[in-house]
């Protein structure tokens, strides 16, 4: 949100309306150097020298003004995503008793916010005072020389009232000119963060069928605290994996890191020979579903949240993935819109797994995903994927069934 409204506003503004603010400038600049020609060369020299000065007297301002804008553009992102980390987290407060914290935390972010942009303010309000003052005094020498040369009697008396206008121009011009300068410049940081979501043409193409995924020597740390390291092991078509382990010992986390959503790793992850950072999401996800211990419900008909809208998944295939989750119940009502009491957790759960189902991936991977079901439904679903010979299924869990633990090919133990 801050990267499409705040950032695209302040590019708006103090990028490209600035451009056009810069080239009218130029022009007034450059005539009203012309017309002084008309007075005396002197005159004319003072005022180029005096441009000249002017004109680079803001690239000592632009290095500020840039790290200002940085701190600025992250303080938007911050305002963002922290007044949404307290508003999703209104539930827990509102159960302990603890309401009141919410409007006090939500406060602490928005001084925050405010603290940023008197900062920036300040910076580009300060900046611009010594640029006006620098034109105030080019004006002043530029009258004092008009006044000198009337003394000599060398230009009409006249003058000095046509020369303070045209020079004011010109220095009022090469003040806007700067300050429009370091105002385009600052939005370089901004440009250089949407650069990292540009997509790189380094991707290369990998088959639809993922035969296998290899790990090398993977290590993460967070916060100087080493999660897991030297894992080295291969997923491959047709089996069945499993990875346990205690709360904080890093399930998830290597998940993330194999669907590529984690890039602080090292080691190497390759698809097919292919190392993930040079796929492209797109065209992973083509081979890849993944379901979480969450599933999000969208306010439309059961059969969009299903179909995720692909129109190309026909009633037979919806019908027939709805009898693999248990979920045949649903079939009359597939064109109902859902409500928050519409499904249970364990159907929601259930509707997320035929979600991935209907996408025809042969790679399957879940994060708890058999969290919310009972174990019937669990058992069964599960059974499904582990008798699967086109699959490669890969699966996250704290309690795995006793009675399916020989289907698995190997169980990974951090």
């Amino acid at each position: 949100m801050s990267i499409l409204n705040n950032d695209i506003k302040i590019i708006e503004e103090s990028g490209f309306e600035s451009f056009y603010s810069l080239v009218s400038t130029v022009f007034t600049t450059f005539f009203s150097i012309i017309a002084l020609f008309s007075y005396d060369y002197r005159i004319v020299l003072l005022s180029i020298l005096l441009t000249l000065i002017l004109t680079y007297l803001p690239r000592s301002f632009a290095h500020k003004m840039e790290k200002a804008m940085k701190r600025f553009s992250i303080g938007n992102e911050t305002f963002i995503s922290s007044l949404t980390d307290q508003l999703l987290g209104y539930d827990t407060l509102y159960y302990s008793n603890k309401k009141e914290m919410l409007s006090i935390k939500c406060g602490e972010v928005i001084k925050k916010f405010i603290f940023e942009k008197i900062v920036f303010i300040k910076t580009s309000s300060l900046i611009e005072i010594i640029m006006s003052l620098f034109s105030i005094i080019s004006q002043m020498l530029v009258l004092l020389l008009t006044g000198y040369l009337i003394i000599l009697k060398q230009v009409s008396i006249g003058s000095i009232s046509s020369v303070g206008q045209i020079s004011g121009n010109i220095f009022n011009s090469l003040t806007t000119f700067n300050q429009l300068q370091v105002s385009i410049s600052s939005v370089n940081i901004i440009f250089e963060k949407f650069g990292a979501f540009e997509k790189s043409s380094h991707y290369r193409y990998i088959d639809k069928d993922i035969e296998e995924i290899k790990l090398t020597n993977v290590g993460y740390s967070f916060k100087d605290k080493e999660i897991f390291k030297n894992i080295n092991c291969s997923f491959e078509k047709g089996k069945n994996y499993a990875i346990v382990g205690e709360s904080g010992s890093g399930k998830s986390t290597l998940i993330n890191i194999i669907l590529g959503n984690n890039k602080q790793y090292s080691g190497s992850v390759k698809y097919n020979d292919v190392e993930i950072s040079d796929i492209e999401e797109s065209q992973l996800f083509k081979s890849v579903s993944y379901i979480g211990n969450i599933t999000h419900i969208y306010h439309d008909s059961l059969r969009n949240n299903l179909t995720l809208w692909d129109n190309k998944i026909n009633e037979s295939e919806i019908i027939n993935i709805l009898k693999q989750v248990n979920l045949i119940d649903l079939i009359p009502r597939l064109d109902d819109e859902v409500s928050m009491s519409f499904l249970s957790e364990g159907q929601k759960q259930r509707l997320g797994i035929a979600r991935a189902y209907l996408t025809k991936t042969n790679v399957i991977i879940m994060d708890e995903s058999m969290a919310n079901l009972d174990r019937d439904n669990a058992f069964l679903i599960e059974n499904q994927l582990l008798n699967d010979p086109t699959r490669m299924y890969i699966t996250v869990s704290h309690h795995l069934q006793e009675k399916l633990l020989d289907r698995f090919h190997s169980i990974i133990t951090l």
